[in-house]
């Protein structure tokens, strides 16, 4: 009989390794015995099954797992109760949020940052622990507000290079079927939904950063009507979260009933030129103004005339960020976000 399964009840203590395991033998589990990994139980993530079998069978590679001496119930990010926090803990705590109720489950394991909520802070966290053995890992950091960009053709995210996991959620009709494609190499794809509802976690096995800057991230391939933002939470390196601004990019505009007055703010993202459409106002009623990231006014510009018309905005030499187009109109305020590349 292996004696580490013998004195597993009788002594508490943490061990921390980084173990060598075959690439299709699986991840080292505690005790030294090989736990089985089938191409199976991942299918339904992107990027993670390469990351444990890319490598074939010849290979080797390092997975960093945290080994607990003792009763497994209380071992912080060993979300399958096993006794060790390895990469199937992150496979537990994916398929947990997305609904497909993995068994067994050791929710106050999970539960890593002990706030009573599975979520993508967990997980990240739970990397953290078996790649370094503690949950925060990098010193002083400090993440800028991301910005993630919904449209029909899929979603941008726009961060620092901090940032190394994301929780969607997606509500409206048809939202379920969508059919996301990751775009970034690396990271992973876990999703799942019911009707009217899509929801996803996109993160790294190696909580490697997203690229900063602005990037595609998901593409959708069978796009319905638009859905619409539900609960969005966004991890940094250390597994806390950072705040994100949600833009819903319809390409439609907002009409005003009223008067017949409408008006239309494209494209969104916007590169060095972004157009305002305005249609139905009366002559010198309306003002369109271009605000900065903190509300500072950069351009203004009143149309000449009563019919339809198409001002320009120069946003070249501008700063990628959030901005805000203004338009003013019978004393009422009308306000656009606009992300710049």
């Amino acid at each position: 009989m292996n004696p580490a399964k013998l004195i597993l009840p009788l002594i508490m203590g943490v061990c921390l390794g980084m173990m060598p395991a075959r690439a299709q033998q699986g991840i080292v589990a505690a005790g030294g015995e090989s736990s089985s990994v089938t191409g199976e139980r991942m299918s339904h993530s992107a990027g993670l099954t390469d990351y444990i079998f890319a490598a074939g069978p010849s290979a080797s590679m390092q997975f960093g797992v945290q080994h607990f001496v003792g009763t497994p119930f209380f071992v912080p990010g060993d979300a399958n109760c096993d006794g060790a926090v390895d990469v199937l803990d992150v496979i537990a705590i994916a398929e947990y949020y997305i609904d497909h109720d993995p068994q067994p489950f050791c929710f106050e394991n999970a539960d890593v940052n002990a706030d009573g909520i599975i979520n993508i802070l967990d997980l990240v966290g739970t990397v953290n622990l078996f790649l370094y053995g503690k949950k925060y890992v990098y010193e002083g950091i400090v993440s800028a507000e991301a910005r993630l960009i919904l449209s029909s053709q899929g979603i941008e995210l726009w961060s620092d290079g901090t940032l190394t996991g994301l929780q969607l959620e997606l509500v409206g009709s048809g939202s379920e079927h969508l059919d996301p494609e990751l775009l970034l190499s690396g990271h992973s794809l876990f999703t799942g939904g019911s009707e009217g509802s899509f929801r996803a976690l996109v993160f790294s096995p190696e909580n490697a950063v997203f690229p900063p800057g602005m990037i595609e991230l998901l593409r959708f391939h069978s796009p319905g009507a638009l859905p619409y933002w539900g609960e969005v939470v966004a991890a940094n390196v250390n597994a806390e979260q950072v705040a994100v601004v949600t833009i819903r990019d319809d390409a439609t505009g907002i009409d005003v009933p009223e008067g017949g007055f409408s008006y239309s703010v494209y494209p969104n993202p916007v590169g060095s030129r972004l157009y305002v459409r305005l249609a139905g106002f009366r002559e010198g009623k309306v003002r369109v103004a271009l605000l900065s990231m903190h509300g500072q006014l950069i351009s203004e510009q009143t149309p000449a005339d009563s019919h339809t018309q198409q001002l320009q905005f120069d946003m070249s030499g501008l700063p990628p960020g959030v901005y805000t187009v203004r338009l003013t109109r019978a004393g009422e305020h009308y306000y656009e976000k606009i992300v710049r590349r």
